[in-house]
């Protein structure tokens, strides 16, 4: 299943495992090693939504720039103060 995830995603999720210390070896031929390494993994949920997050970032980032310049610095922060409190009241962390 990791594999049919996006490309993307799963050269970022690689690249966790290697950052948290997973031998997982590069080139095409790897793949399947990879995968079934990361899969075994008891901490796959915290690389995959680190993967996620570093995918996220930057455009969220320039949302939000974006959304500060067009709406004026205090609709913006109203907004954003609005959706962190529906988030934490949804159970977000």
């Amino acid at each position: 299943m990791l594999r049919k995830m996006p490309n993307n995603f799963y050269d970022r999720l690689v690249r966790q495992g290697r950052r948290s210390g997973v031998k997982l070896p590069p080139g095409l031929g790897a793949e399947t090693v990879n995968t079934i390494r990361l899969a075994s993994m008891d901490n796959i949920d915290v690389l995959a939504r680190k993967a996620i997050e570093s995918i996220v970032a930057r455009p969220a980032l320039t949302q939000s720039a974006k959304g500060i310049l067009s709406s004026g610095l205090s609709k913006s922060v109203s907004y954003m103060y609005a959706k962190n409190s529906k988030y934490r009241g949804a159970g977000g962390n």
